[in-house]
């Protein structure tokens, strides 16, 4: 309307409209802006946060406190981001302890050293978030719903996630995560169940007499405990006779890339929940015009149900559509939930002024944040 109002008209009702508008992807760019970096813009941000981009180089980038923030100057003067490609954790370890770093994820041995280690701060937080394995539903060898539910009752995910994680995270029976509206642990589809996954595989023609499944799976990370994790459930499959080839691609770009390809069998992925919304794990995984629906997954009551959930303003009808239509997609099992991701993270003992929800790393008010020098 003019230098500072913006009006947004919707057509119709869209019940997740104000949560949405505090997402990241959801902020106020100036047009001329956009226009003049083009595809570039991305590296040339504008924005209204109490930081600003001041420097990005290979794998480090740097802000600097926004002298115009309408709040006033936040209190720290800069903040510098580090990214470790391919989840390198001992070298996460390694510099946290020599005081490169102010904060650090930890995991396997190495959190168990810090969180006993008193002089660190040690922060543990459910987050609304859940890490699994995708299913190409359009794969040869995973078109049948049997086969993708035998590989469901096929693997320990207790078992594995206790003596990998030790007891870090949950293993996860559901889509959506515990403290997520619409939320049911009744919604639980597997238990551990060799058995039923052999008689499912038969049927499919996969057993003794028939001919041996074999598939191939795709990680992101190679992180001692993702390489363990694998093994442990390729070694589960080979219980039923599913041969897994286990594949890593630790170059994010690339690893996208291959999430598109007609070729992709299965994927290790996490999504974290970017609003406090069900629509935001259910429509974007499972949507069939969903751009992040790489297990190709479609099916149309799921397309209703997600689409009356999306116009529906009473909340208990809502939550009910969102029961029903994660109730189908775990019967269709297009995907294996794996497990629910816990916010962990150590800070120098000199961090003060943290906040941390639900949402987890990217909504901790960096402004709020300050270092006691002594």
């Amino acid at each position: 309307l003019d230098a500072h109002t913006l009006e947004i008209t919707i057509n119709e009702p869209y019940a997740p409209f104000l949560p949405v508008l505090a997402m990241i992807s959801s902020k106020v760019v100036p047009r001329e802006e956009v226009e003049r970096w083009g595809k570039d813009f991305g590296y040339h941000p504008v924005g209204t946060g109490p930081f600003r981009l001041e420097s990005w180089e290979d794998n480090q980038f740097v802000l600097a406190a926004h002298h115009n923030y309408y709040e006033g100057l936040p209190n720290l003067d800069r903040v510098v981001y580090t990214i470790y490609a391919g989840a390198q954790y001992d070298k996460i370890y390694e510099d946290f302890l020599s005081g490169r770093l102010e904060e650090a994820a930890v995991f396997g041995a190495n959190r168990e050293k810090l969180a006993s280690t008193t002089p660190y701060q040690f922060y543990r937080k459910p987050s609304l978030s859940l890490q699994f394995y995708g299913m190409n539903c359009l794969s040869t060898a995973l078109k049948a719903k049997k086969v993708r539910q035998a590989l469901n009752y096929a693997i320990d995910k207790e078992r594995i996630v206790r003596e990998v994680y030790k007891d870090q995270f949950l293993s996860a029976t559901t889509i959506l995560p515990p403290g997520m509206p619409s939320y049911i642990p009744e919604n639980a589809a597997y238990d551990y169940d060799p058995d039923k996954a052999k008689s499912l595989l038969n049927k499919a023609g996969y057993g003794p007499s028939g001919e041996k499944l074999s598939l191939t799976v795709l990680s992101a990370s190679k992180s001692s405990a993702a390489q363990k994790e694998l093994a442990l459930i390729a070694k589960d499959l080979a219980a039923v006779g599913v041969k897994l080839q286990i594949q890593y691609e630790t170059d994010w770009p690339t690893f996208e890339a291959a999430l598109n390809e007609d070729s992709l069998q299965m994927y290790r992925y996490a999504w974290i929940a970017d609003i406090p919304d069900p629509d935001n794990f259910l429509n974007i995984l499972f949507g069939s015009k969903s751009g992040y629906n790489f297990m190709q997954y479609k099916n149309p009551k799921v397309d209703r149900l997600l689409s009356q959930a999306l116009i529906e303003t009473e909340i208990l009808r809502r939550v009910e559509f969102y029961r029903e239509a994660e109730r189908i997609i775990l019967a269709d099992a297009p995907m294996i939930p794996w497990i629910y991701l816990t916010f962990e993270s150590v800070f120098q003992p000199y961090v003060k002024g943290l906040e941390i929800s639900a949402l987890g790393r990217p909504y901790i008010p960096l402004k709020k944040i300050w270092l006691d020098e002594h």
